[in-house]
């Protein structure tokens, strides 16, 4: 009896996937008539009330995994890692920054001075970070919250501990 009753929640969990384009639609958008007559609702012995319950724990389920692939698309991402640990560094470092002229091999090529990867990393903000996630589709799924979004990943960046310094440094 298990079996067929999770078979039958599986088929309706697939019936709200194709009336539910993004973790913003709520009960009330949906076919509510064409759905109650569906055959796992039927199956389930499901009314309407019955139905919404159903929805609202699958909307829950699906937001909260939706998440853990957000974060794990943070953890992921070189960019957001390499930028939001650099900006934790303290102190200038052996040489107060990476020699310009070192980063290019030829002659005549390097521009003097030295690059303060620290002071570049000051300037690495939220928005940076968004132009490289906005095409993820697990940043995207997220856009009907974009505060709360924008909240979780400045918890991330601030919960990043600083870069472990080389054995050389």
């Amino acid at each position: 009896m298990s079996q067929l009753r999770a078979k039958h929640l599986s088929n309706l969990h697939a019936l709200f996937e194709s009336h539910t384009p993004s973790l913003a639609t709520v009960f009330s958008m949906l076919p509510v008539e064409s759905l109650s007559k569906a055959l796992p609702a039927t199956k389930l012995g499901l009314d309407v009330i019955d139905l919404e319950r159903e929805f609202e724990k699958w909307q829950r389920e699906r937001t909260h995994e939706a998440r853990k692939a957000f974060d794990d698309m943070l953890s992921e991402n070189a960019f957001v890692d390499f930028w939001g640990r650099l900006g934790k560094l303290g102190g200038e470092g052996t040489d107060g920054g990476v020699k310009a002229d070192d980063l290019s091999e030829g002659e005549g090529e390097g521009f003097g001075g030295t690059v303060d990867m620290k002071a570049l990393a000051k300037n690495v903000d939220l928005g940076e970070v968004v132009k490289v996630l906005k095409n993820d589709k697990r940043y995207v799924v997220f856009d009907h919250v974009p505060e709360q979004r924008e909240r979780w990943i400045r918890n991330y960046l601030a919960e990043l501990p600083p870069p472990k310094l080389s054995f050389h440094v």
